[in-house]
């Protein structure tokens, strides 16, 4: 069902009318917040005739994600209304498409959304309900059931992790660590998509995919990491990048289009073969 924007209001106006249900409203003497409330359809279409402004939308189907499977059922209209000929972010696509599996309608949004790859989506049960944080931790313990994971938080943290699916949607991530890889965790990924000018760490990565695409990060550390299998490694231009003990760095690398270049207790005689910008080592 499309619905236009008739109303059209600031985003603080529209921050305003999702307080009650964010945060709560302030009590009669404004000296603090009153229980939280449950977002209504009515609300939710409200603010849709007021903004297409994607913090808001992010903001109101995040309030939808908090109710449980039952309460979500009733705001059916409202998740395809926000997709109906709406330009909508990947944060915003991302819970459309969890409150979507959630309840039995997924096939109705990726039309709207005109998505080829529908299933690239992890399952609703690695994102914990609740309140959704902009950084996201995964560790030993998380078992991913998709062949995609897109991420929409700011930040990122990969611990430890046993296995992980094939592509790695980072692309909402300012900054992303890969900590303690072992085994093929990393090297079975087959695209990892970064977000442009983000910074990646790499701490104890005993192994790579052997094509490794960092060319949207300005900014790059490895520590303790090991590049034997690497066979392509491409980097951005004007790329900050640190070296830390790391051993079989490949020569091949496009050391030209490094800005600053710090290696720390490795043995430093390979620089000698490569060419770096002039003044920027």
């Amino acid at each position: 069902m499309f619905i236009d924007i008739e109303n059209l209001k600031s985003p603080i106006a529209v921050e305003n009318l999702l307080m009650p249900y964010k945060k709560g409203r302030l009590s009669p003497n404004k000296k603090w917040r009153l229980p939280r409330e449950k977002i209504t359809p009515d609300v939710c279409f409200e603010v849709l005739r007021s903004t297409n402004y994607a913090h808001s939308i992010k903001d109101m189907l995040e309030r939808i994600y908090r109710l449980s499977d039952e309460e979500q059922i009733p705001f059916k209209e409202v998740v395809l209304s926000t997709f109906d000929r709406r330009e909508q972010p990947l944060s915003v696509q991302v819970l459309g498409e969890l409150l979507a599996k959630n309840n039995n309608y997924r096939d109705e949004l990726d039309a709207l959304i005109n998505r080829a790859d529908a299933d690239f989506l992890c399952s609703a049960a690695q994102i914990k309900r609740g309140r959704r944080s902009e950084q996201k931790y995964f560790n030993q313990n998380d078992v991913f059931d998709c062949d995609k994971l897109i991420l929409t938080c700011d930040y990122a943290k990969f611990n430890k992790p046993r296995s992980l699916p094939a592509v790695l949607d980072l692309s909402a991530c300012d900054v992303v660590r890969f900590e303690y890889i072992d085994d093929d965790a990393l090297v079975n990924v087959e695209k990892i998509i970064f977000a442009p000018y983000s910074m990646a760490y790499f701490s104890h990565v005993k192994s790579f995919p052997q094509h490794l695409d960092l060319s949207n990060c300005s900014g790059l550390n490895f520590s303790f990491c090991e590049f034997a299998g690497v066979k392509q490694l491409d980097l951005a231009k004007d790329v900050c990048v640190r070296f830390d003990k790391c051993f079989n760095i490949p020569l091949n690398m496009a050391f030209d289009k490094f800005k600053s270049l710090r290696v720390d207790g490795m043995d430093c005689s390979f620089l000698k073969e490569v060419y770096l910008q002039k003044g920027r080592i």
